[in-house]
């Protein structure tokens, strides 16, 4: 399989993966020959490309840390918390909890026993679809990273919990400010900042979680060395362990988003971001065990090399993220590169996903 713009894809292409809308249904299935007014409607819907299956990429495989379909249950679940249930009732209901342990039980359980995987790339995202699936890549990620920093079983379910409900806050911070299509001024910034404590008294007095819990929601915006983040602009070790993994995750996931105010950032360039922010926004060791799990050049897209040929990711080297193995588009296609020999090229430009 391999990513395509819309711009690139024509009617008859099939489909490699299912393409999910903002709740979690599936909107076309693998498989699925694409139709003129199928890629309208995913235009319309935000949607950057999609997941082809063809002859070139038939043997190009993109291993996931964790399912699709769990992931896809974790956004329907998120959907229902978050709106149903909290903004009609202000109260989260116990059985929607004990769900949210399971589904994490899932995440774990996943991550753990794929011992080698890496995060090759995100669901396909439109717009619509980030209120409901940041929470859940957020965890993802989080996990993936405090399984690399060599935390155990109950520990990763408990810092997959504080990164499920990191941004509860903003359930009470007003949609228009939250969804403004363009910057916010002084007073709505403000508002926005209010998120972390409303989000740390929502999960304390409401539903009752644990201090270490409740403080990844409220810590996730400070910053480590810096000490220029809210609310009460801590440094160092005084940021919970929870709080410095979510951070990351949080603004890797949010910058590689689509939002209402801006385009999404390349994986490469987010990774690169992630990295030059280590030891000033984040804590080194967290980043460190970031850049061996995350890749900035997902299994399937097409990257440009310093020869100016194009290639399509075929598979990442783990702890080498930066140097992947590549499939050439031409002379002669299907011809593999291995980046990690210092002989070959190096990528130039990744094709945004």
């Amino acid at each position: 399989m391999r990513f395509i713009n819309l711009t690139g894809c024509r009617p008859g292409m099939l489909l490699a993966r299912d393409v999910l809308n903002a709740n979690g249904i599936t909107l076309l299935r693998a498989g699925s020959e694409l139709k003129p007014s199928y890629l309208e409607t995913l235009k319309k819907l935000g949607y950057k490309g999609c997941y082809i299956e063809d002859d070139f990429s038939k043997d190009i495989k993109s291993r996931e840390a964790v399912s699709i379909a769990v992931r896809n249950e974790a956004a329907i679940l998120v959907y229902e918390l978050f709106s149903k249930s909290a903004f009609d009732k202000n109260t989260i209901q116990s059985h929607m909890l004990d769900q949210v342990k399971n589904i994490l039980d899932d995440i774990v359980e996943q991550i753990i026993n794929n011992r080698d995987a890496v995060v090759n790339v995100l669901n396909l995202k439109s717009f619509d679809q980030y209120t409901y699936q940041h929470s859940v890549d957020v965890a993802v990620l989080s996990v993936l990273i405090g399984k690399e920093m060599g935390l155990v079983r109950r520990e990763l379910i408990e810092l997959g919990t504080a990164a499920f409900f990191h941004d509860i806050g903003k359930m009470f911070i007003s949609q228009v400010i939250l969804n403004k299509p363009s910057s916010l001024t002084k007073d709505e910034f403000e508002e926005v900042k209010r998120h972390p404590q409303l989000g740390y008294d929502y999960l304390k007095n409401m539903l009752g979680m644990s201090e270490i819990i409740c403080q990844t929601a409220l810590y996730h915006h400070e910053r480590f060395a810096m000490g220029e983040g809210y609310p009460h602009q801590i440094r160092g070790a005084e940021i919970p362990l929870y709080a410095r993994i979510v951070a990351v995750a949080d603004t890797y996931d949010a910058i590689t988003s689509k939002r209402p105010y801006k385009e999404a950032m390349r994986a490469n360039e987010a990774y690169e971001l992630i990295m030059g922010s280590s030891g000033t926004h984040f804590d080194p060791i967290v980043v460190n065990a970031f850049t061996r799990k995350i890749a900035p050049f997902p299994v399937g897209i097409t990257v440009r090399l310093s020869n100016a040929k194009e290639a399509v990711v075929f598979k990442n080297h783990e702890n080498f993220l930066l140097r992947p193995i590549v499939k050439l588009l031409d002379s002669p296609p299907g011809t593999m590169l291995d980046l990690l020999d210092p002989a070959n090229l190096d990528i130039t430009i990744a094709e945004m996903i």
